[in-house]
């Protein structure tokens, strides 16, 4: 999502026990709720697009819809609801199993966590946990094809592990290996 200066609709983020909504002003390239699976990917900013992924801040266009059921379903149970319009919204009904007082889920869900949470939980650092105590010489790139996942997530998850004492490097960063510790 971006804003869309030329509209003065507010771009609002609302979390409340039972549900979580976004709506922000919008230049749509359609009308009414988006299906994945119909879903094209169009780049209302293709300028701004083209440099994200050249930068490695975005992995491909479109992805972050596709991202938003899978991990909706994960996390919550069920889709989330996106709807294309002048104003962009998205709305999501949260379950018990995502309540205010468990944001591990959508911590994972975002790739963010706060210093509250459990920094290395989730199920890909688990994962590459697990790998790395069968060949601690992986490398990244390996590392993210095996587990379906981008370079940077693995980056994100292995600095996590390592600040929260699970995993450290030994030897140079070309040629070294992973030593899982916990």
């Amino acid at each position: 999502m971006t804003r869309n200066h030329s509209n003065a609709f507010p771009a609002k983020f609302v979390i409340e026990c039972e549900r979580l909504f976004t709506e922000n002003a919008n230049r749509p390239h359609g009308h009414g709720p988006i299906d994945p699976r119909l879903f094209s990917p169009y780049p209302k900013n293709p300028v701004i697009a083209r440099v994200f992924k050249e930068i490695g801040l975005a992995d491909e266009l479109g992805s972050g819809v596709r991202r938003l059921f899978k991990y909706c379903r994960t996390y919550c149970g069920h889709d989330p609801e996106l709807i294309e319009g002048d104003v962009f919204s998205l709305r999501l009904a949260l379950s018990e199993a995502v309540s205010p007082t468990s944001v591990t889920g959508l911590a994972e869900m975002s790739g963010k966590t706060s210093g509250k949470t459990e920094r290395t939980s989730g199920k890909t650092s688990g994962r590459i946990l697990e790998i790395l105590r069968q060949d601690s010489s992986i490398t990244i790139p390996e590392l993210a094809a095996r587990l379906d996942v981008t370079e940077r997530s693995i980056e994100r998850n292995i600095h996590n592990l390592r600040e929260s004492g699970h995993l450290r490097r030994v030897g140079p960063a070309k040629g070294g290996h992973w030593e899982v510790l916990k």
